[in-house]
C-alpha cells in the first residue's frame, strides 16, 4: 500500500498510517517520511515503491488540488509536482487507486483536473470522515 500525499496534510497521512501498519503491517504499508533512509535516492525510490505497491491510497484535500507555487500557479498542473507525479504512475500502472476524501474536500470534477489525472474523476470517492472508512479500506 502507497500513501500518497501533500506535506501540508502530513496530519491525515499521521492518522490513518498507523491503522494501515496494524491492519496490513508495517512491511506493507510505504510511507515517504518512515521509509526513505538518508542519502537514497528519492525519485526512484518512490517509483519503485508504487510500482511494487498492491494498492494506491491518495489522501485528497483543498491543499492536493489548490495548492500553489510561489508565482501562484496550481501545483498539480506543473509536470513535477510530486503528487502529480505519483498519481499519474499510479494511474498509467492500473495499480488500484484508493481516492481518500479529507479535510471536508469534495470529489473534485474531469474539468478540474490536469489531463493525466481525470481519471480519478470517475473512480469512487470516499470520506475519511465516512463511518464505513475503515470497513471500506478493510474490503480492498
Amino acid at each position: 500500500m502507497f500513501l500518497s500525499y501533500r506535506r501540508v496534510d502530513s496530519a491525515y497521512a499521521l492518522w490513518i498510517y498507523p491503522w494501515l501498519i496494524q491492519w496490513l503491517g508495517r512491511d506493507r504499508v510505504f510511507w515517504d517520511r518512515k521509509d526513505i533512509d538518508p542519502g537514497q535516492p528519492f525519485a526512484a525510490v518512490i517509483e519503485s515503491q508504487i510500482r511494487a505497491s498492491g494498492a494506491f491510497i491518495a489522501l485528497i484535500s483543498s491543499n492536493w488540488l489548490g495548492a500553489v507555487d510561489a508565482a501562484g500557479r496550481r501545483r498539480i498542473d506543473a509536470q513535477d509536482d510530486w503528487v502529480r507525479r505519483e498519481t499519474t504512475l499510479a494511474l498509467q500502472l492500473a495499480i488500484p487507486v484508493l481516492p481518500v476524501l479529507v479535510g471536508g474536500m469534495k470529489a473534485p470534477a474531469a474539468a478540474e483536473l490536469p489531463e493525466p489525472l481525470q481519471g480519478l474523476a470517475r473512480l469512487h470517492m470516499f470520506s475519511m470522515a465516512d463511518m464505513s472508512f475503515h470497513d471500506t479500506l478493510r474490503g480492498t
